[in-house]
């Protein structure tokens, strides 16, 4: 969707982007930013079971 990780962390019901980066790397193994340059792609999802916060 293009948009930056602090409104995904917001929109996903987190506290603000820090928490939400210090889960997705606890749940997935690496941060948010480094899934999106790995996939090349900020509009797909890991799965609807990601954990909200």
């Amino acid at each position: 969707s293009g948009q930056s990780l602090a409104e995904a962390a917001s929109e996903a019901g987190f506290a603000d982007q820090s928490h939400m980066t210090r889960q997705f790397k606890r749940t997935y193994g690496l941060t948010p930013g480094r899934w999106r340059a790995i996939t090349g792609d900020s509009s797909r999802t890991i799965g609807a079971s990601a954990p909200r916060q």
